[in-house]
């Protein structure tokens, strides 16, 4: 499956582990103890790194690049970015 393609869609430890054929206890134990962090963590990773790249390749509103991301709160998305990065998606589209 290709977490990044699909993000417009819900995405959660018991959708995933339902495809994989596993329970959802059981994969999300085995996803952290190989990956190294819960699938929601993962998943929020490689949305901050969908947006990074969208924000340097794109001139896209910071809404819509939240919403291409995954996360239509754009709020949200502004506070889990900077947490992320440590600054806002503004400043860093304007900084590199």
């Amino acid at each position: 499956m290709k977490l990044e393609l699909e993000f417009q869609q819900p995405l959660d430890v018991a959708t995933i582990a339902a495809e994989s054929g596993l329970s959802r206890n059981f994969f999300a134990a085995r996803f952290r103890e190989r990956i190294g962090m819960t699938v929601d963590g993962y998943l929020l990773h490689l949305r901050i790194e969908m947006a990074k790249n969208l924000l340097l390749s794109t001139n896209l509103p910071i809404k819509e690049i939240a919403y291409e991301c995954g996360i239509p709160d754009s709020n949200y998305f502004n506070k889990q970015f900077r947490r992320a990065t440590g600054t806002s998606p503004s400043l860093y589209r304007i900084g590199r």
